[in-house]
């Protein structure tokens, strides 16, 4: 068996790594607001389930290499909900078209196929394409540091309301 180091890898490498070995892995696809109520999309990879009582998921969003916090990870800091989608094979195609980087007032909505239904609980969006998702509340923010600087945001979220 091989070993490695994981600090002797790149980030890269390592990263690679880690998707290529803990598999198979659930896609969350994630509706937030923006501050001027633009919808928001993305889909994360590093994402399960944590507790069942209470009912929590993880979804840990990687920072851009500046440090600053991805949209996804900013609304659901500010505004303490998000709504997490479940992909499918026959939903993957829009998912990954969410991937793409916008500007802040562009909706990764406008890439898409999808369609939006209301929430019970919450203004943000739902998507009527996925057939299970989760109407949560921010339940813990921790942010994973290294050499003291924030790479990315553990949000752990209660699921409030089931689809």
């Amino acid at each position: 068996m091989y070993h490695i180091q994981a600090e002797s890898l790149t980030k890269h490498a390592l990263y690679k790594f880690l998707i290529g070995t803990v598999a198979p892995r659930p896609i969350a696809l994630i509706t937030t607001l923006s501050e001027e109520g633009i919808t928001n999309i993305a889909p994360f990879s590093f994402f399960n389930i944590v507790s069942s009582q209470p009912p929590i998921l993880s979804v840990a969003i990687q920072r851009h290499d500046d440090g600053a916090m991805k949209d996804t990870a900013r609304h659901i800091a500010s505004h303490k909900e998000a709504i997490v989608h479940v992909v499918t094979e026959t939903n993957v195609h829009d998912a990954n078209q969410t991937a793409a980087p916008l500007n802040v007032n562009n909706s990764e909505l406008d890439l898409t196929q999808f369609t939006t239904c209301h929430s019970s609980t919450s203004h943000i969006p739902a998507l009527n394409e996925s057939p299970v998702r989760f109407e949560t509340r921010l339940y813990e923010h921790i942010e994973i540091k290294t050499e003291g600087h924030t790479v990315s945001d553990l949000m752990l979220l209660e699921i409030k309301h089931l689809y």
